[in-house]
């Protein structure tokens, strides 16, 4: 406890009133603060969603052609960046996901699970 909360309680009702109002005030920012973050949460998730399609629709159109003068190691390549364009992507859908559940119905996006961590392997 603080001075301030401490020096409230001894003087009475009325500063306590005054504590109270100020942590409410603060949980006011606090909520509008959240709700910014998630707009903005959302409309980056949106945002990268195009051009990982682009990315993943030029590899996969590489991928079956199958250039002949591409070697092995090329397609490997080509292959990673796929997966690795596919992955993201699949993390956008899921901050998009999450930032919409607390944009939208008023809520806070809940705790990421155990998919939301998952480290997937690099190339």
């Amino acid at each position: 406890m603080t001075q301030k909360e401490a020096s409230a309680t001894s003087e009475g009702p009325l500063p306590m009133l005054n504590v109270i109002s100020d942590l409410i005030d603060r949980a006011g920012q606090l909520e509008a603060a959240n709700a910014e973050l998630a707009l903005f949460s959302f409309m980056v998730a949106h945002d990268l969603k195009q051009p990982l399609t682009v990315i993943s629709g030029y590899c996969q159109e590489l991928l079956q052609k199958q250039i002949s003068g591409l070697s092995a190691d090329c397609l490997q390549i080509i292959k990673n960046l796929n997966d690795c364009a596919v992955s993201l992507s699949l993390l956008a859908d899921s901050l998009a996901e999450k930032a919409e559940e607390a944009v939208f119905t008023g809520g806070y996006a809940t705790e990421p699970d155990a998919e939301d961590m998952r480290l997937r392997p690099g190339p």
